[in-house]
Protein backbone atom coordinates (compact mmCIF):
# COMPACT_ATOMS: atom_id res chain seq x y z
CA UNK A 1 0.00 0.00 0.00
CA UNK A 2 1.46 3.35 -0.99
CA UNK A 3 1.95 6.16 1.45
CA UNK A 4 -0.11 9.08 0.19
CA UNK A 5 1.28 11.39 2.86
CA UNK A 6 4.54 11.74 0.95
CA UNK A 7 2.84 12.06 -2.40
CA UNK A 8 3.83 8.67 -3.79
CA UNK A 9 0.18 7.59 -4.06
CA UNK A 10 -0.56 10.72 -6.06
CA UNK A 11 2.40 10.07 -8.35
CA UNK A 12 1.26 6.47 -8.89
CA UNK A 13 -2.27 7.65 -9.66
CA UNK A 14 -1.00 10.26 -12.11
CA UNK A 15 1.36 7.75 -13.73
CA UNK A 16 -1.44 5.18 -14.10
CA UNK A 17 -3.85 7.78 -15.45
CA UNK A 18 -1.25 8.96 -17.98
CA UNK A 19 -0.53 5.37 -19.08
CA UNK A 20 -4.25 4.82 -19.65
CA UNK A 21 -4.62 8.07 -21.61
CA UNK A 22 -1.58 7.28 -23.78
CA UNK A 23 -2.81 3.74 -24.46
CA UNK A 24 -6.32 4.99 -25.23
CA UNK A 25 -5.01 7.60 -27.67
CA UNK A 26 -3.02 4.95 -29.53
CA UNK A 27 -5.99 2.58 -29.62
CA UNK A 28 -8.33 5.34 -30.84
CA UNK A 29 -5.84 6.16 -33.61
CA UNK A 30 -5.90 2.52 -34.67
CA UNK A 31 -9.51 1.51 -34.07
CA UNK A 32 -11.59 4.67 -33.65
CA UNK A 33 -14.57 4.52 -31.34
CA UNK A 34 -14.61 0.74 -31.72
CA UNK A 35 -11.80 0.78 -29.16
CA UNK A 36 -12.71 -1.51 -26.28
CA UNK A 37 -12.04 -0.65 -22.64
CA UNK A 38 -10.45 -4.07 -22.09
CA UNK A 39 -7.98 -3.50 -24.92
CA UNK A 40 -7.02 -0.10 -23.53
CA UNK A 41 -6.54 -1.57 -20.06
CA UNK A 42 -4.32 -4.33 -21.46
CA UNK A 43 -2.24 -1.86 -23.48
CA UNK A 44 -1.86 0.37 -20.41
CA UNK A 45 -0.84 -2.55 -18.20
CA UNK A 46 -3.78 -2.20 -15.82
CA UNK A 47 -6.85 -4.28 -15.11
CA UNK A 48 -10.17 -3.33 -16.61
CA UNK A 49 -11.37 -2.56 -13.08
CA UNK A 50 -8.32 -0.35 -12.56
CA UNK A 51 -9.11 1.58 -15.70
CA UNK A 52 -12.74 1.97 -14.67
CA UNK A 53 -11.56 3.29 -11.30
CA UNK A 54 -10.02 6.26 -13.17
CA UNK A 55 -12.61 6.57 -15.97
CA UNK A 56 -16.15 5.36 -15.28
CA UNK A 57 -17.03 4.75 -18.93
CA UNK A 58 -15.57 4.57 -22.39
CA UNK A 59 -17.05 7.97 -23.25
CA UNK A 60 -15.50 9.51 -20.15
CA UNK A 61 -12.14 8.04 -21.20
CA UNK A 62 -12.49 9.36 -24.75
CA UNK A 63 -13.35 12.85 -23.48
CA UNK A 64 -10.30 12.70 -21.20
CA UNK A 65 -8.07 11.71 -24.15
CA UNK A 66 -9.34 14.70 -26.13
CA UNK A 67 -8.93 17.05 -23.19
CA UNK A 68 -5.44 15.77 -22.45
CA UNK A 69 -4.34 16.30 -26.05
CA UNK A 70 -5.71 19.84 -26.15
CA UNK A 71 -4.23 20.75 -22.76
CA UNK A 72 -0.80 19.34 -23.64
CA UNK A 73 -0.59 21.54 -26.71
CA UNK A 74 -1.75 24.58 -24.73
CA UNK A 75 0.77 23.99 -21.93
CA UNK A 76 3.66 23.55 -24.36
CA UNK A 77 2.80 26.72 -26.28
CA UNK A 78 2.55 28.89 -23.17
CA UNK A 79 5.81 27.45 -21.85
CA UNK A 80 7.48 28.38 -25.15
CA UNK A 81 6.44 32.05 -25.11
CA UNK A 82 9.55 34.22 -25.20
CA UNK A 83 8.77 37.06 -22.82
CA UNK A 84 11.70 39.05 -24.17
CA UNK A 85 9.72 39.46 -27.42
CA UNK A 86 8.06 42.65 -26.30
CA UNK A 87 5.93 43.03 -29.43
CA UNK A 88 2.65 41.66 -30.78
CA UNK A 89 2.55 38.05 -31.90
CA UNK A 90 4.72 36.36 -29.27
CA UNK A 91 2.04 33.74 -28.51
CA UNK A 92 1.53 32.90 -32.19
CA UNK A 93 5.31 32.64 -32.64
CA UNK A 94 5.45 30.24 -29.68
CA UNK A 95 2.64 28.23 -31.28
CA UNK A 96 4.64 27.96 -34.53
CA UNK A 97 7.83 26.99 -32.70
CA UNK A 98 6.06 24.28 -30.71
CA UNK A 99 4.36 22.82 -33.77
CA UNK A 100 7.43 22.82 -35.98
CA UNK A 101 10.10 22.07 -33.38
CA UNK A 102 7.83 20.06 -31.11
CA UNK A 103 7.96 16.54 -29.93
CA UNK A 104 6.04 13.68 -31.49
CA UNK A 105 3.23 13.89 -28.93
CA UNK A 106 2.47 17.44 -30.05
CA UNK A 107 2.51 16.52 -33.71
CA UNK A 108 0.25 13.58 -32.96
CA UNK A 109 -2.38 16.17 -32.00
CA UNK A 110 -2.55 16.90 -35.75
CA UNK A 111 -1.45 13.50 -37.00
CA UNK A 112 -4.80 11.85 -37.09
CA UNK A 113 -7.52 14.27 -38.20
CA UNK A 114 -9.72 11.20 -38.38
CA UNK A 115 -9.26 10.79 -34.63
CA UNK A 116 -10.97 14.12 -34.05
CA UNK A 117 -13.74 13.26 -36.50
CA UNK A 118 -14.18 9.97 -34.67
CA UNK A 119 -14.14 11.52 -31.21
CA UNK A 120 -16.61 14.26 -32.17
CA UNK A 121 -19.44 11.74 -31.92
CA UNK A 122 -18.60 11.17 -28.26
CA UNK A 123 -20.74 13.42 -26.05
CA UNK A 124 -18.64 16.32 -24.80
CA UNK A 125 -15.79 16.19 -27.33
CA UNK A 126 -17.28 18.56 -29.91
CA UNK A 127 -17.87 21.07 -27.12
CA UNK A 128 -14.25 20.71 -25.99
CA UNK A 129 -13.03 21.37 -29.53
CA UNK A 130 -15.25 24.43 -29.91
CA UNK A 131 -14.07 25.77 -26.55
CA UNK A 132 -10.43 25.13 -27.51
CA UNK A 133 -10.83 26.92 -30.85
CA UNK A 134 -12.45 29.87 -29.04
CA UNK A 135 -9.62 29.87 -26.49
CA UNK A 136 -6.95 30.12 -29.21
CA UNK A 137 -8.84 32.79 -31.17
CA UNK A 138 -9.19 34.89 -28.02
CA UNK A 139 -5.61 34.32 -26.84
CA UNK A 140 -4.11 35.15 -30.24
CA UNK A 141 -6.33 38.25 -30.59
CA UNK A 142 -5.21 39.49 -27.18
CA UNK A 143 -1.61 39.07 -28.31
CA UNK A 144 -2.04 42.07 -30.60
CA UNK A 145 -1.60 40.89 -34.18
CA UNK A 146 -4.02 41.84 -36.92
CA UNK A 147 -6.82 39.22 -37.17
CA UNK A 148 -6.04 38.50 -40.86
CA UNK A 149 -2.46 37.54 -39.98
CA UNK A 150 -3.61 35.35 -37.11
CA UNK A 151 -6.15 33.57 -39.30
CA UNK A 152 -3.70 32.73 -42.07
CA UNK A 153 -0.66 31.93 -39.95
CA UNK A 154 -2.43 29.70 -37.43
CA UNK A 155 -4.23 27.65 -40.05
CA UNK A 156 -1.21 27.46 -42.34
CA UNK A 157 0.88 26.16 -39.44
CA UNK A 158 -1.79 23.61 -38.48
CA UNK A 159 -2.08 22.41 -42.08
CA UNK A 160 1.66 22.15 -42.65
CA UNK A 161 2.16 20.12 -39.51
CA UNK A 162 -0.67 17.78 -40.52
CA UNK A 163 0.86 17.37 -43.97
CA UNK A 164 4.34 16.63 -42.62
CA UNK A 165 3.18 13.15 -41.79
CA UNK A 166 2.20 12.04 -45.27
CA UNK A 167 3.50 14.51 -47.87
CA UNK A 168 6.90 13.20 -48.90
CA UNK A 169 7.51 16.40 -50.88
CA UNK A 170 7.82 18.34 -47.61
CA UNK A 171 11.53 17.97 -47.03
CA UNK A 172 13.28 19.16 -43.88
CA UNK A 173 14.46 22.21 -45.78
CA UNK A 174 10.95 23.00 -47.02
CA UNK A 175 9.56 22.69 -43.50
CA UNK A 176 12.29 24.95 -42.05
CA UNK A 177 11.62 27.48 -44.80
CA UNK A 178 7.86 27.41 -44.15
CA UNK A 179 8.49 27.84 -40.42
CA UNK A 180 10.63 30.92 -41.05
CA UNK A 181 8.06 32.38 -43.45
CA UNK A 182 5.30 32.00 -40.88
CA UNK A 183 7.44 33.51 -38.13
CA UNK A 184 8.31 36.45 -40.41
CA UNK A 185 4.63 37.07 -41.18
CA UNK A 186 3.99 37.49 -37.45
CA UNK A 187 6.55 40.28 -37.31
CA UNK A 188 4.22 42.59 -39.24
CA UNK A 189 1.04 43.91 -37.73
CA UNK A 190 -1.12 45.16 -40.57
CA UNK A 191 -3.84 43.68 -42.75
CA UNK A 192 -2.71 42.01 -45.95
CA UNK A 193 -2.91 44.20 -49.04
CA UNK A 194 -5.89 43.48 -51.27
Amino acid sequence: MSDTRNGSGTRDTERTRRAILDAAAQMIHQHGTATAIGAVAEAAGVSKGGLLHHFRSRDELFVAVAEHSLNTLRERVFAAVDLSENRPGKLLRAYIRVLFDGEDDIRSHFEYPGMWNTLCVVPGVAELLRADAHFWRTAFAEDGLHPDRILLVQHAADGLVSNMLWDTGLTGETIRHARELLLNITERNTAFDS
